[in-house]
């Protein structure tokens, strides 16, 4: 028996996705921790958008936890959650400083969390929701 022969590629599509999306922004926001590390764009009155930028990649990513357990074999959800989490910070790297450090990259980014937690609840089961 073959678990590879019966892969749902929506289900594999939407985990990467949703995978590479979380780890960029985990190493995204991962750079304005602590306070005294942000950009000075960041420094004031947008620890909010910061916090929803962390917590949109954590809920991404147990989402995206949940849509491989019910639907992919778990050694490809573990070579595609590792490719994430290797390829993710050299999506980052390459991004212009102004653009990383500044509001709008922090908000691209909570925006593109909200947008991954919809692919993915478009994925999972109604039960589940």
């Amino acid at each position: 028996m073959n678990p590879f022969t019966d892969l749902d590629p929506a289900a594999l599509g939407a985990f990467g996705i949703a995978s590479l999306a979380a780890c960029a922004g985990a190493v995204l926001t991962s750079g304005y921790f602590p306070s005294g590390a942000r950009p000075p764009a960041l420094r004031r009155r947008f620890a909010p958008l910061l916090i929803a930028a962390g917590v949109a990649t954590t809920l991404a990513l147990f989402a995206a936890a949940v849509l491989a357990a019910l639907r992919l074999p778990w050694a490809v959800a573990v070579v595609i959650g590792g490719g994430a989490i290797l390829l993710a910070p050299f999506l980052i790297q390459p991004l212009p400083e102004r653009f990383r450090d500044s509001r709008l990259g922090a908000g691209l980014f909570v925006a593109a969390g909200l947008g991954v937690l919809a692919i993915l609840r478009l994925s999972l089961p109604h039960s589940l929701l």
